[in-house]
């Protein structure tokens, strides 16, 4: 029996996924478990997997197309004992999701293929009804407006002439190869499209401040002895943990005494004040930001905090977590010391009450036993929802936090 493959709610607010890359092609064979397909979601990609053995046909989308969750995508046919063959029927029977498939060389349009244009009369083959009703995919719409294109006069390569981001690109490249005047080049720039993740960051960011009451916080912290310990976990360990390990350690196991900002606003007058710790650690990768979640992480050994904080970081990097890794934090971690940065501040990751912003490692000096001596600081900004906590509270946090890089014996 043929299967039809749609797209599945890879999150409880996921509405739509970009196509990264087919990795089936029409008329192949594949067994139950074996990736078809892979999309982007607004936290990373993600490979969709066969529920069934059998053979792919009528792929739907290109790269680049944005597909809503629930739509279909291809059907896996059932085999056959003997060299299998792929079925051929009609394409009305497809809307009960439990027919025979047609082969993609007829000319009747799949259901697939009409889910994304209108639903108005059938087209003649002879007829170019693009001019009444725009049979284009959304990715190609968006892609034409970023270039400039109109989408009128983008030949479609698709069933009827439908138009895809391809088409547009290609349509798009072939004017810019035409000869501009100097000064009109001049003027030009050049237009890069956002990623998924960098879409949904945006508009996550731009709610987050202009709805949430932020206040900041800064304090250095002096890290001369974590940076001790450090050294000495060498010594016992695999590897040589970092010092924003460390201080996202030190993190974690101060926010188990300071509920307020480990908590999460419910409505206008509800805070749930969390048990336990589940940090969120703020990667930056080639499309975008992810915050991979190390749960418990109030309550972990440092070994086990540090395997799990490494794991986590390689596979944000490369682009490996899955949406389970990314989910369920209360509180952030952004450390943008590695890039030099002296000090900054986050916004919140909403619903989050509280988002901690580190900069580089710096040496200053400081009066003591009646001399300068040096001594070694990171700068601290503490981002808070002023609804859910004051700046005593914030304040508190900052001071326990301090004591515990001061005195690494604290995190014990």
């Amino acid at each position: 029996m043929a299967t039809l493959v749609e797209v599945p709610h890879l999150g409880m607010d996921l509405v739509e996924v970009t196509l990264v890359e087919w990795l089936v092609a029409e008329g192949d064979h594949v067994a139950k478990g074996d990736p078809i397909v892979t999309v982007e979601t607004d936290k990373t990609n993600h490979d969709l997997e066969a529920e069934v053995a059998g053979v792919i046909l009528q792929l739907r989308g290109k790269q680049g197309d944005v597909i809503p969750v629930g739509d279909p995508i291809d059907w896996i046919v059932g085999e056959v004992e003997q060299a299998p063959t792929l079925p051929t029927g009609g394409a009305d029977a497809a809307a009960d999701k439990s027919p025979t498939p047609v082969v993609p060389t007829v000319a009747e349009p799949t259901v697939a293929e009409k889910s994304i244009v209108d639903s108005d009369a059938e087209p003649t083959p002879t007829t170019d009804t693009r001019d009444e009703r725009g049979l284009a995919s959304p990715a190609a719409r968006r892609e034409a407006a970023a270039q400039g294109v109109d989408i009128q006069d983008v030949s479609g390569s698709g069933p009827d002439g439908v138009v895809y981001r391809a088409d547009v690109q290609a349509t798009a490249g072939r004017a810019d190869a035409a000869p501009t005047p100097a000064s009109e080049a001049l003027a030009q720039g050049e237009l890069v499209a956002l990623s998924r993740i960098q879409q949904i960051t945006g508009e996550r960011t731009q709610a987050s401040f202009r709805d949430v009451p932020h206040f900041y916080l800064e304090r250095e912290l002096e890290v001369d002895a974590l940076l001790d310990l450090r050294q000495e976990l060498a010594e016992r360990l695999d590897h040589k943990p970092s010092l924003g390990c460390l201080l996202c350690f030190a993190i974690a196991r101060t926010l188990t005494g300071h509920p307020r900002l480990n908590g999460r606003l419910i409505g206008t007058d509800q805070l749930e004040l969390r048990r336990h710790v589940h940090l969120g650690v703020a990667v930056a990768g080639k499309d975008g930001l992810a915050v991979p979640v190390i749960r418990n992480a109030g309550e972990m050994p440092f070994k086990a905090f540090g395997e799990r904080y490494r794991a986590l970081i390689r596979r944000a990097v490369r682009r490996e977590l899955t949406a389970e890794d990314m989910s369920g934090g209360t509180f952030t971690v952004s450390n943008l010391g590695m890039f030099g940065i002296d000090r900054f501040s986050a916004i919140i990751n909403t619903p989050q009450s509280a988002i901690i912003a580190l900069g580089r490692r710096r040496t200053v000096p400081e009066w003591a036993d009646r001399e300068w001596q040096p001594k070694t600081v990171v700068s601290a900004t503490l981002s808070v929802d002023h609804r859910a906590a004051d700046g005593a509270d914030g304040a508190r946090f900052l001071v326990d936090l301090a004591e515990r890089c001061r005195h690494w014996s604290l995190l014990l």
